[in-house]
């Protein structure tokens, strides 16, 4: 699990052009470029992803939050996060995908980028 968070962290705070090598990964830094906005809007915005034996969360933000790190199951998230990936949960992960305001963005199957309430 450890080395997934130093992959999510790679990818998002590395250098990303270097990790473009396939569509999904074209997509996902579009996705990123697109949704910087967010970021620079003072949102914290959470980067989940869901694993068989797990979750991994990363800020996104330029800040570490407690919420950082791997949970063995979605009970352990804090009740806001959860609710919010419940929402997320329902929507379509084929591209384009579409921002819900407040709440987030499902980016993949298994992945959800989910705004902090401030």
């Amino acid at each position: 699990m450890k080395a997934r968070v130093a992959r999510m962290h790679d990818l998002y705070y590395g250098s990303m052009a270097e990790d473009v090598t396939t569509k999904e990964d074209a997509y996902r830094l579009e996705i990123y470029v697109q949704d910087i906005a967010m970021v620079n809007a003072l949102e914290k915005i959470h980067r989940v992803e869901v694993f068989e034996d797990g979750l991994t969360v990363l800020c996104l933000g330029l800040e570490v939050t407690s919420h950082d790190g791997t949970y063995s199951k979605i009970e352990d998230l804090p009740e806001w996060m959860r609710k919010k990936l419940h929402v997320l949960s329902m929507m379509d992960y084929k591209p384009p995908t579409k921002t819900v305001e407040g709440i987030g963005r499902r980016i993949s199957r298994d992945v959800f980028w989910v705004v902090e309430d401030l």
